[in-house]
């Protein structure tokens, strides 16, 4: 017998399970040597670079689920090679840690730290295998004479003596290292080994990342519908049982992030007292006791009650956390909404070993949002009417929404920016964006409108705000935020009573240039006043309405615009245009640009508000039916 997968030797080593005899070096069933076209050749059967490329090109087409490739490429690597010691390492964003995600070898069982092998993402800890990812070349090094601590290590428990680095890169984006082990070798295979994974290496690369993407989209997809079912249940039950509410709050963090140790910190402005709900939660066992201890004032929570962002914090550093039980843990701090003067902070820990990423941060603090409405709506369920309880609720709401807003524009010296957002009801389906990335160099601006009105638009809106800035890290494309952001709402409110649907225009600018690229999806018209013209530029978005289609591909458009010293951009919502008056009449496009042609000289967020004036006067005390928003930025002369 011989196995098909990853050509094993013809004495089988591996083990039954379930009746099948499995590979011990690629897991897979072995397959009867009498079969009469295996399915992986050896490397001298292939006539030609495009035979190989082709059948790799096959292999990656027919796996997503990312232990299933990264098998089939070692296995696949390893036949078409005849190697018996190669390894794959991943790139992990959030720690900053190249760990390895597959490895084979010729005696696995007696390497169990290949397991947790990892390097940290640093030249000069990383040595050799950091090299060659930073620096997109393939290395090839002597592992018995690398200065390289870590390597060196590496080296006395594998007993390799070289070592072949091939990068993995995705359009300029690292994503790992494939690592060939060799104990004896000719230069002519080193070569030969070099050629073919070099080879595959791009489409190996294009694969992976589209696994990766495929797999983040299944958990945001997971995490969303959770934060969905986990509002409604919130929003249902436990109004008249607090404890019962802030337990159910708590059990439902520590599912979401697999934390340990759970806490609400309350600071009651009436008792000037600070109350401690903890929920604590094991391995085996969960303790839905939650533990509520007052203390006087606020009695060493001073700092962590003034936090206004999500925080990571070591428990050393604060005392009264590690008397809460989060010795040892990493921290992640959740300020929440002070509504009714009170203070609340959600402290959550795990094992230091289980950092928390940005993904964990972005459902924590969405759901968070979501608890808070919750406790604000608790309080005045036991002491507010109906109507009285709803118009807060509205009220808490809408004061959630526009702290979701831009609190300031960006300083930029060649640019400066405006926006603003009249909701109808309270609570607007509309959304306007500005978002610059950490080292100032990408600026995404984005403005959307949510089909319907009031809070169901309104959470649509917040939970798209959260997609976006997920995924704007990542530096996706203007289409690719807009087909994610399709497939969230597509999925999630397929089947609800109320479907609904997004239209939005998505700009990414270069701040290091003039050029804006954008793509559209259903939604109006940019607006550019051009200096040199004193003319209005009317630019269409095109694209189709989000949510109506699982795949949008087909409508994938994007744009460019060119911004020269004094020229003006304006992008806006249909409450604009299509503010009504008392005789029926809408204020359309055409007065848009009457008022923006007017306005254009004074500062973006003056020319905004005179805008809005003239649309004001325009209905003449009309009913505002829709969200009115406004974005707009304008290069300096």
């Amino acid at each position: 017998m011989e196995c098909s997968l990853c050509g094993g030797k013809k004495v089988p080593h591996g083990q039954t399970i379930r009746g099948r005899f499995n590979c011990e070096t690629c897991g897979k069933e072995w397959i009867l040597e009498k079969r009469q076209s295996p399915r992986f050749a050896r490397l001298d059967q292939y006539t030609g670079s495009s035979d190989l490329i082709f059948e790799f090109i096959t292999l990656f087409n027919s796996a997503l689920d990312l232990d299933d490739l990264l098998t089939k490429v070692t296995s696949a690597i390893s036949t078409k090679l005849n190697k018996e010691n190669l390894g794959i390492l991943f790139l992990d964003e959030d720690t900053g840690v190249l760990k390895m995600a597959k490895y084979l070898h010729r005696s696995r069982e007696n390497f169990p730290f290949l397991d947790s092998f990892e390097i940290k993402y640093n030249l000069k800890i990383g040595g050799e295998v950091v090299e060659s990812l930073m620096g997109n070349k393939v290395i090839f090094y002597d592992l018995l004479n690398t200065k390289n601590k870590l390597l060196r290590f590496y080296q006395k428990k594998t007993q390799i003596h070289a070592q072949l680095l091939i990068p993995i890169i995705y359009k300029h984006t690292p994503l790992g290292v494939i690592m060939i082990d060799y104990m004896d070798y000719e230069d002519s295979e080193v070569e030969r080994d070099k050629k073919v994974i070099e080879l595959i290496a791009g489409q190996f690369a294009t694969s992976l990342r589209n696994t990766l993407l495929y797999e983040k989209t299944k958990k945001q997809s997971r995490n969303f519908q959770n934060l969905h079912t986990a509002a409604l249940t919130l929003s249902r039950l436990y109004f008249d049982n607090r404890n019962e509410m802030i337990k159910m709050i708590l059990l439902t963090i520590s599912g979401f992030a697999d934390t340990s140790v759970n806490a609400l910190i309350e600071f009651d402005k009436l008792t000037l007292s600070t109350n401690v709900y903890k929920l604590l939660r094991t391995k085996d066992t969960i303790d839905l006791t939650v533990e509520k201890s007052e203390i006087e004032d606020k009695e060493g929570y001073d700092e962590i009650l003034e936090f206004r962002e999500p925080n990571i914090l070591e428990p050393d550093k604060f005392k009264v956390l590690t008397k809460l039980g989060f010795s040892g843990m990493e921290i992640l701090i959740l300020p929440l909404f002070r509504g009714d003067g009170n203070e609340y902070v959600f402290a959550i820990g795990r094992s230091s070993k289980k950092r928390f990423n940005r993904d964990d941060v972005e459902v924590l603090t969405a759901y968070s949002a979501q608890a808070q409405i919750t406790i604000e709506n608790a309080m005045l369920y036991q002491k507010m009417t109906r109507q009285e309880r709803v118009e807060k609720e509205i009220e808490i709401a809408r004061e959630i929404q526009f702290a979701l807003l831009p609190k300031s524009m960006p300083v930029h010296p060649r640019y400066e920016f405006g926006g603003l957002m009249i909701p109808a009801r309270g609570i607007g389906g509309d959304y306007f964006d500005i978002i610059v990335s950490p080292n100032d160099n990408d600026t995404l601006l984005c403005i959307g409108d949510v089909s319907g009105k009031g809070i169901p638009a309104g959470l649509v809106m917040a939970t798209v705000r959260t997609i976006i800035h997920s995924l704007v890290r990542k530096k996706f494309s203007t289409w690719d935020i807009a087909s994610d952001v399709n497939t969230y709402i597509y999925h999630n409110y397929k089947n609800s009573a109320i479907p609904r649907f997004m239209s939005i225009t998505v700009i990414r600018w270069d701040s290091q240039s003039d050029t804006f690229h954008f793509s559209g999806a259903g939604h109006g018209d940019i607006l550019v006043y051009r200096e040199k013209s004193k003319k209005i530029e009317s630019i269409p978005t095109n694209g189709i309405i989000l949510g109506i289609q699982p795949d949008i591909s087909k409508f994938f458009n994007t744009g460019v615009i060119e911004m020269n010293e004094g020229d003006v951009m304006l992008t806006f919502t249909d409450g604009v245009t299509e503010a009504t008056n008392t005789e029926g009449l809408q204020f359309e496009e055409a007065n848009l640009i009457q008022s923006f042609l007017r306005n254009v000289s004074l500062d973006p967020q003056e020319m905004l508000a005179n805008i809005y004036k003239d649309i004001k006067v325009f209905t003449s005390g009309a009913e505002q039916n829709d969200d009115i928003t406004l974005l707009t930025l304008k290069r300096k002369q």
